[in-house]
C-alpha cells in the first residue's frame, strides 16, 4: 500500500502538481464571527488583493506567518493584512505591511521541510482590537503528542475544489510526537521532522490541504505553531500536517516585536 501511495506522490510531482500550495482546508466547519479573532488573511496587492496565506496577530503592530508566505511576495508594499472578518469577500480592516523580518536561518531542506519557517510582519499602524480582532499569546511550552489544537483559515472543503471557500473554515486536530509523525510519512521523507517542528493528524480525510500556510495553531488559548507544510503529493488528510513550533522561536520573536 505504501508503494502505491509513494507512486501517486511521485507521479504528482512529475506532472507539476503543487505539493505545498497555500490556503486550503478539508473536512472543516464554518467559523462563527469572532470565533478566531487572532487569525488574519494575507493579501497580495500586486494581484488584485488575492488571498494567499494566513497569519496570526501577536500584538497591535506585528503578525506571525511563515517565510514561505513572505519570501516570494516582495517588495513588502505588496502585502496587506486583513483582520476581523470570517469572510474573504467582505468585512474586516485592512492594514499595510511596512516591514518583514524573516528568520535569518530559514532554509528549505530535503523533500519539503522548511527549517526555521517563521516570518514576522509589521503593519503600518496599530491594529484596533475589538470583539472580532484580538492578539493571542505565544506558548512557551514544548507541545508533545495527544494535544487538541484548533486550526482555521480560508480554503476549500475538499481536495477536488479549486476556489477558496468564502467563509473561514476550522477543525480540531491532535498533535503527534515527532517519532510518530515521522513514522506516518513515506521513507523518502526520513529526517524531515525536526525538533523545531511538530505535526498534527486527524485522519478520515480531514486536515490541511495544500498548506494553509501561516495559520495559527492554537491550544489552551495560546499559539503553539504556525502552519508550515502539508499536502504531501497533493493528498489531503492522508499524511500529517506540520507546523513551525513557536516555543522554539519565542525568544527570537519577542526580541523583534517588543
Amino acid at each position: 500500500m505504501l508503494r502505491v501511495v509513494v507512486l501517486v506522490i511521485l507521479v504528482g510531482v512529475s506532472l507539476g502538481v503543487s505539493i505545498h500550495g497555500n490556503g486550503r482546508i478539508v473536512g472543516g466547519q464554518e467559523a462563527a464571527p469572532a470565533q478566531f479573532p487572532y487569525q488574519v488573511s494575507l493579501r497580495n496587492l500586486a494581484a488584485d488583493g488575492v488571498h494567499f496565506c494566513m497569519g496570526v496577530i501577536l500584538n497591535q503592530r506585528w503578525v506571525a506567518t511563515t517565510v514561505r508566505c513572505t519570501f516570494w511576495r516582495m517588495p513588502v508594499e505588496n502585502i496587506a493584512v486583513v483582520a476581523g472578518s470570517n469572510r474573504l469577500s467582505s468585512g474586516g480592516t485592512t492594514y499595510r505591511a511596512i516591514h518583514v523580518v524573516e528568520h535569518p536561518e530559514y532554509r528549505q531542506e530535503g523533500f519539503m521541510t522548511y527549517e526555521n519557517d517563521i516570518s514576522l510582519i509589521q503593519v503600518d499602524r496599530n491594529i484596533v482590537f475589538s470583539a472580532t480582532i484580538a492578539s493571542i499569546p505565544i506558548s512557551s511550552n514544548f507541545i508533545g503528542g495527544g494535544v487538541n489544537v484548533d486550526i482555521a483559515g480560508f480554503g476549500t472543503r475538499s481536495a477536488e475544489e479549486t476556489v477558496h471557500h468564502d467563509a473561514m473554515l476550522y477543525f480540531r486536530s491532535t498533535t503527534l510526537t515527532n517519532a510518530d509523525s515521522q513514522n506516518r510519512f513515506p521513507e523518502f521523507m526520513d529526517g524531515e521532522i525536526t525538533e523545531r517542528t511538530f505535526c498534527t493528524f486527524l485522519g478520515n480525510g480531514q486536515g490541511v490541504c495544500r498548506g494553509l500556510a501561516g495559520a495559527g495553531v492554537v491550544a489552551n488559548n495560546a499559539a503553539v505553531g504556525v502552519m508550515s507544510f502539508g499536502n504531501v503529493g497533493g493528498t489531503c488528510g492522508v499524511f500529517p500536517d506540520c507546523h513551525t513550533r513557536l516555543s522554539s522561536f519565542r525568544s527570537w520573536i519577542l526580541s523583534v516585536i517588543e
